[in-house]
């Protein structure tokens, strides 16, 4: 694989950790080949808002003992919406990690997270966002 065609792949992974969701809660991603920069340009929220919540969510999140004891690790797929005052409306579990305790953890953690108000550049009410949260014992 070429150093661009690396650098392009994780461009693309970079992004698609955190992306706006689609209505029918797909994740609406840049195409690989555009940098990340332009995907806020493209209408998307600002990268440095998507930084803080995507921050926010990892200072919450706490592996839970019993996971960690049994060696339980995976990633568990969040849609969550937000309104202008970066309140949580409504949240899912788009798809488990295959661990209760992984699972239950989530949403435990969306409950204690608090997010920042909208950036006057994010004009709508809402913004449906789409997260994986990964849980390694290699990366605590």
């Amino acid at each position: 694989m070429s150093t661009s065609q690396e650098q392009t792949e994780m461009a693309s992974q970079a992004q698609s950790r955190l992306a706006p969701a689609t209505p029918d809660g797909e994740t609406a991603a840049p195409p690989p080949s555009a940098p990340p920069a332009l995907a806020s340009a493209a209408g998307g929220p600002p990268a440095d808002y998507i930084g803080q919540v995507r921050a926010r969510i990892e200072r919450n999140k706490r592996y839970p003992s019993a996971a960690r004891k049994y060696g339980q690790e995976g990633t568990v797929l969040l849609a969550f919406d937000l309104d202008r005052s970066g309140q949580v409306t409504t949240w899912k579990i788009v798809r488990g990690s295959g661990y209760p305790a992984l699972d239950g953890e989530v949403g435990e953690m969306i409950g204690r997270t608090t997010f920042p108000p909208f950036p006057e550049s994010i004009t709508g009410n809402r913004l449906r966002l789409q997260v994986p949260i990964e849980f390694s014992l290699q990366r605590p």
